[in-house]
Protein backbone atom coordinates (compact mmCIF):
# COMPACT_ATOMS: atom_id res chain seq x y z
CA UNK A 1 0.00 0.00 0.00
CA UNK A 2 2.94 2.50 0.83
CA UNK A 3 4.34 2.43 -2.44
CA UNK A 4 0.96 2.31 -4.60
CA UNK A 5 -0.07 5.43 -2.31
CA UNK A 6 3.23 6.76 -3.64
CA UNK A 7 3.15 5.78 -7.51
CA UNK A 8 0.03 7.30 -7.50
CA UNK A 9 1.05 10.57 -5.83
CA UNK A 10 3.76 10.52 -8.49
CA UNK A 11 1.22 9.76 -11.29
CA UNK A 12 -0.86 12.47 -10.36
CA UNK A 13 1.96 15.03 -10.38
CA UNK A 14 3.30 13.92 -13.92
CA UNK A 15 -0.73 14.56 -15.04
CA UNK A 16 -0.33 18.27 -13.68
CA UNK A 17 2.62 18.67 -15.82
CA UNK A 18 0.70 17.55 -18.57
CA UNK A 19 -2.24 19.33 -18.27
CA UNK A 20 -1.45 22.39 -16.93
CA UNK A 21 -1.70 25.56 -18.89
CA UNK A 22 0.26 27.90 -17.13
CA UNK A 23 -1.11 27.02 -13.79
CA UNK A 24 -0.21 24.80 -11.92
CA UNK A 25 -2.88 25.53 -9.37
CA UNK A 26 -5.98 24.92 -11.29
CA UNK A 27 -4.37 21.78 -12.97
CA UNK A 28 -4.23 20.37 -9.13
CA UNK A 29 -7.69 21.65 -8.46
CA UNK A 30 -8.89 19.70 -11.86
CA UNK A 31 -6.58 16.73 -10.33
CA UNK A 32 -8.74 16.61 -7.26
CA UNK A 33 -6.71 19.39 -4.89
CA UNK A 34 -8.56 20.91 -1.48
CA UNK A 35 -10.87 23.71 -3.21
CA UNK A 36 -12.59 25.44 -0.70
CA UNK A 37 -15.57 26.56 -3.51
CA UNK A 38 -16.06 22.90 -5.07
CA UNK A 39 -16.28 21.39 -2.05
CA UNK A 40 -18.77 23.91 -0.64
CA UNK A 41 -20.73 23.33 -3.89
CA UNK A 42 -20.77 19.74 -3.68
CA UNK A 43 -17.14 18.05 -4.56
CA UNK A 44 -16.74 16.03 -1.06
CA UNK A 45 -14.24 13.77 -2.52
CA UNK A 46 -11.59 16.62 -2.30
CA UNK A 47 -11.11 16.32 1.69
CA UNK A 48 -9.76 13.12 0.60
CA UNK A 49 -7.81 13.15 -2.96
CA UNK A 50 -5.94 16.34 -1.59
CA UNK A 51 -3.41 13.96 -0.15
CA UNK A 52 -2.60 12.56 -3.52
CA UNK A 53 -1.88 16.15 -5.28
CA UNK A 54 0.94 18.02 -5.29
CA UNK A 55 2.19 20.57 -7.87
CA UNK A 56 5.93 21.65 -6.14
CA UNK A 57 8.70 18.52 -6.92
CA UNK A 58 10.53 19.50 -3.60
CA UNK A 59 6.75 19.27 -1.79
CA UNK A 60 6.87 15.76 -3.66
CA UNK A 61 9.85 14.52 -3.16
CA UNK A 62 10.18 15.82 0.74
CA UNK A 63 6.43 13.97 1.40
CA UNK A 64 7.36 10.60 -0.68
CA UNK A 65 10.64 10.83 1.07
CA UNK A 66 8.81 10.99 4.75
CA UNK A 67 5.89 8.13 2.87
CA UNK A 68 8.48 5.48 2.38
CA UNK A 69 10.09 6.05 5.77
CA UNK A 70 6.92 6.20 7.93
CA UNK A 71 4.87 4.03 5.52
CA UNK A 72 6.73 1.39 5.33
CA UNK A 73 7.11 0.52 8.80
CA UNK A 74 3.61 1.28 10.10
CA UNK A 75 2.16 -1.03 6.99
CA UNK A 76 4.24 -3.38 9.11
CA UNK A 77 2.87 -2.90 12.27
CA UNK A 78 -0.63 -2.04 11.30
CA UNK A 79 -1.43 -4.15 8.59
CA UNK A 80 -2.27 -3.78 4.29
CA UNK A 81 -6.06 -2.65 5.14
CA UNK A 82 -5.54 -1.08 8.80
CA UNK A 83 -2.48 1.10 6.69
CA UNK A 84 -4.92 2.54 4.17
CA UNK A 85 -7.48 2.91 6.60
CA UNK A 86 -5.36 4.79 9.08
CA UNK A 87 -3.68 6.88 6.24
CA UNK A 88 -7.21 8.33 3.97
CA UNK A 89 -8.83 9.37 7.93
CA UNK A 90 -5.35 10.89 8.50
CA UNK A 91 -5.62 12.92 5.67
CA UNK A 92 -9.64 13.38 5.62
CA UNK A 93 -9.03 15.08 9.52
CA UNK A 94 -6.08 17.13 8.19
CA UNK A 95 -8.51 18.30 5.32
CA UNK A 96 -11.11 18.76 7.73
CA UNK A 97 -8.95 20.64 9.78
CA UNK A 98 -7.76 23.27 6.93
CA UNK A 99 -11.81 23.42 6.18
CA UNK A 100 -12.85 24.75 10.09
CA UNK A 101 -10.10 26.45 11.21
CA UNK A 102 -8.52 28.54 8.36
CA UNK A 103 -9.32 30.70 5.58
CA UNK A 104 -7.36 28.66 3.34
CA UNK A 105 -8.86 28.23 0.08
CA UNK A 106 -6.85 25.79 -2.35
CA UNK A 107 -4.01 22.75 -0.59
CA UNK A 108 -2.56 19.97 -1.50
CA UNK A 109 0.05 17.34 -0.21
CA UNK A 110 0.26 14.16 2.19
CA UNK A 111 1.47 15.88 4.82
CA UNK A 112 -2.08 15.37 7.42
CA UNK A 113 -1.86 11.63 6.63
CA UNK A 114 2.09 11.62 7.34
CA UNK A 115 1.57 12.83 10.48
CA UNK A 116 -1.47 10.98 11.22
CA UNK A 117 1.23 8.04 10.49
CA UNK A 118 3.60 8.96 13.26
CA UNK A 119 0.96 9.86 15.96
CA UNK A 120 -0.55 5.87 15.49
CA UNK A 121 3.17 4.75 15.84
CA UNK A 122 4.32 6.62 18.38
CA UNK A 123 1.00 5.94 20.31
CA UNK A 124 1.07 2.09 19.38
CA UNK A 125 5.11 2.58 20.91
CA UNK A 126 3.43 4.00 24.07
CA UNK A 127 1.11 1.37 24.72
CA UNK A 128 3.79 -0.86 24.47
CA UNK A 129 5.88 0.89 26.93
CA UNK A 130 8.73 2.20 25.25
CA UNK A 131 8.05 5.63 27.17
CA UNK A 132 9.72 3.74 30.06
CA UNK A 133 12.53 4.05 27.54
CA UNK A 134 14.46 7.30 28.11
CA UNK A 135 16.03 7.17 24.84
CA UNK A 136 12.28 6.46 23.30
CA UNK A 137 10.87 9.41 25.33
CA UNK A 138 14.38 11.68 24.43
CA UNK A 139 13.93 11.19 20.39
CA UNK A 140 9.94 11.16 20.61
CA UNK A 141 10.85 15.11 21.93
CA UNK A 142 13.27 15.77 19.65
CA UNK A 143 10.93 14.95 16.83
CA UNK A 144 7.74 16.90 17.85
CA UNK A 145 10.02 19.58 18.32
CA UNK A 146 11.21 19.21 14.58
CA UNK A 147 7.96 18.79 13.05
CA UNK A 148 6.50 21.82 15.24
CA UNK A 149 9.13 24.07 13.62
CA UNK A 150 8.17 22.56 9.91
CA UNK A 151 4.83 23.38 10.40
CA UNK A 152 5.42 26.77 11.63
CA UNK A 153 7.00 27.64 7.95
CA UNK A 154 4.98 30.04 6.40
CA UNK A 155 3.04 28.42 3.61
CA UNK A 156 2.49 24.94 5.89
CA UNK A 157 -0.71 24.11 6.93
CA UNK A 158 -0.15 23.74 10.49
CA UNK A 159 -4.27 23.08 11.04
CA UNK A 160 -3.74 20.20 8.35
CA UNK A 161 -0.73 18.72 10.33
CA UNK A 162 -2.31 18.95 13.73
CA UNK A 163 -5.41 17.76 12.43
CA UNK A 164 -3.74 14.62 10.87
CA UNK A 165 -1.72 13.92 13.65
CA UNK A 166 -5.56 13.73 15.73
CA UNK A 167 -7.01 11.72 12.88
CA UNK A 168 -4.03 9.39 13.07
CA UNK A 169 -4.04 9.25 16.72
CA UNK A 170 -7.82 8.38 17.54
CA UNK A 171 -7.86 5.67 14.39
CA UNK A 172 -5.36 3.70 15.46
CA UNK A 173 -6.55 3.60 19.31
CA UNK A 174 -10.07 2.20 17.51
CA UNK A 175 -8.13 -0.25 15.44
CA UNK A 176 -6.31 -1.41 18.55
CA UNK A 177 -9.01 -0.72 21.21
CA UNK A 178 -8.96 -4.56 21.76
CA UNK A 179 -5.91 -4.25 23.70
CA UNK A 180 -7.17 -1.71 25.91
CA UNK A 181 -8.92 -2.47 29.24
CA UNK A 182 -12.83 -1.62 28.95
CA UNK A 183 -12.63 1.53 30.71
CA UNK A 184 -9.97 2.90 28.66
CA UNK A 185 -12.11 1.77 25.72
CA UNK A 186 -15.35 3.45 26.43
CA UNK A 187 -13.60 6.60 27.20
CA UNK A 188 -11.74 6.17 23.52
CA UNK A 189 -14.95 5.19 21.92
CA UNK A 190 -16.38 8.46 23.36
CA UNK A 191 -14.05 10.55 22.40
CA UNK A 192 -14.13 9.76 18.73
CA UNK A 193 -17.79 10.52 18.77
CA UNK A 194 -16.75 13.98 20.57
CA UNK A 195 -14.76 14.32 17.90
CA UNK A 196 -16.72 13.43 15.15
CA UNK A 197 -19.25 15.76 16.29
CA UNK A 198 -16.91 19.00 16.48
CA UNK A 199 -15.47 17.61 12.80
CA UNK A 200 -19.10 17.59 11.88
CA UNK A 201 -20.19 20.82 13.70
CA UNK A 202 -17.43 23.01 12.21
CA UNK A 203 -18.04 21.80 8.84
CA UNK A 204 -21.78 22.46 9.20
CA UNK A 205 -20.88 25.96 10.44
CA UNK A 206 -18.52 27.09 8.00
CA UNK A 207 -20.05 25.85 5.17
CA UNK A 208 -19.89 28.21 3.20
CA UNK A 209 -17.06 30.51 0.95
CA UNK A 210 -16.64 33.92 2.35
CA UNK A 211 -15.74 36.75 0.08
CA UNK A 212 -12.03 36.41 0.48
CA UNK A 213 -11.82 32.60 -0.61
CA UNK A 214 -13.59 33.00 -4.37
CA UNK A 215 -12.56 32.92 -7.46
CA UNK A 216 -14.35 32.72 -10.16
CA UNK A 217 -12.11 32.76 -12.66
CA UNK A 218 -10.51 29.80 -11.70
CA UNK A 219 -13.62 28.35 -11.27
CA UNK A 220 -15.00 28.82 -14.69
CA UNK A 221 -11.02 26.92 -15.90
CA UNK A 222 -11.47 24.54 -14.40
CA UNK A 223 -15.49 23.89 -15.43
CA UNK A 224 -14.38 24.34 -18.83
CA UNK A 225 -11.73 21.83 -18.67
CA UNK A 226 -14.40 19.68 -16.95
CA UNK A 227 -16.78 20.45 -19.84
CA UNK A 228 -14.29 20.08 -22.70
CA UNK A 229 -13.27 16.17 -21.44
CA UNK A 230 -16.58 14.50 -21.32
CA UNK A 231 -18.24 16.13 -17.79
CA UNK A 232 -20.64 18.51 -19.39
CA UNK A 233 -23.25 17.71 -17.08
CA UNK A 234 -21.15 18.17 -14.19
CA UNK A 235 -19.28 20.57 -15.07
CA UNK A 236 -22.93 22.70 -15.60
CA UNK A 237 -24.49 20.93 -12.45
CA UNK A 238 -21.65 22.79 -10.46
CA UNK A 239 -21.62 26.01 -12.28
CA UNK A 240 -25.56 26.13 -11.19
CA UNK A 241 -24.56 25.62 -7.63
CA UNK A 242 -21.25 28.16 -7.19
CA UNK A 243 -23.69 30.55 -9.04
CA UNK A 244 -26.46 29.92 -5.66
CA UNK A 245 -23.68 29.72 -3.13
CA UNK A 246 -22.15 33.06 -4.69
CA UNK A 247 -25.05 35.15 -4.85
CA UNK A 248 -23.58 37.77 -6.72
CA UNK A 249 -24.59 36.96 -10.05
CA UNK A 250 -21.20 35.14 -11.13
CA UNK A 251 -23.40 33.67 -14.60
CA UNK A 252 -20.99 30.80 -14.54
CA UNK A 253 -23.43 28.49 -15.84
CA UNK A 254 -24.54 30.87 -18.38
CA UNK A 255 -20.91 31.46 -19.84
CA UNK A 256 -20.08 27.90 -19.74
CA UNK A 257 -23.32 27.23 -21.85
CA UNK A 258 -22.82 30.50 -24.36
CA UNK A 259 -18.85 29.62 -24.95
Amino acid sequence: MTYTVLALCILVSILIRIISDGSLIEAGIICGAYYRPFIVAGEVHRLLTAGLVHTDPMHLLVNMFSLINAGTITEKIFGHQRFAGLLACSVLCGSIAIFVFTDTAAAVGLSGGLYGLMGAYFWLMIQLGAMRDMNFRNGLIRIAAVNLAISLIPGVSLAAHAGGLIGGLLTAMVLFRKRMEPKQRNMVLAGCALALLISIGGMVMKWKIPEGQRYPGTDYHVLCFYRDHGLQGHAYAMADSLDIIYEDGSMLAYMLREE
